[in-house]
């Protein structure tokens, strides 16, 4: 079997903001490069193929557009950022990205998840 992973479209954010469940569009255009991604997966997977995404629009949307048979999953939700969610990065204070980064599987210092909840 072979799992491939497809980010979704950068969604429509300044630059730097750090987002994770926040539910955000996805910017004009996007399906145009969606559209080469579609080509490719129809020319290269061949059988069973089963298209899931997570719930947020940006991934949907993107899920839909490849396969409208992609279904919704609860599990491949993005990160809960929670305290840090749409700030800039560069207006998180240091120290807490720092304490994060100790640990990334197991802390949050955001009073969101860790990786490990995810």
């Amino acid at each position: 079997m072979k799992l491939v992973l497809i980010r979704h479209p950068k969604p429509d954010v300044a630059v730097g903001t750090c987002y994770g469940r926040t539910d955000l569009d996805l910017p004009d255009g996007w399906s145009t490069q969606a559209g080469h991604v579609k080509s490719w997966l129809n020319k290269n997977l061949k059988g069973d193929v089963y298209f899931q995404h997570s719930p947020l629009k940006r991934a949907a949307l993107l899920g839909q557009h490849l396969n409208t048979a992609s279904t919704a999953e609860d599990e491949l939700v993005e990160l809960d950022f929670a305290d840090w969610e749409g700030k800039l990065w560069k207006m998180i204070p240091q120290q807490e990205i720092q304490k994060w980064g100790e640990n990334l599987e197991f802390n949050t210092p955001f009073n969101g998840e860790s990786l490990m909840d995810v």
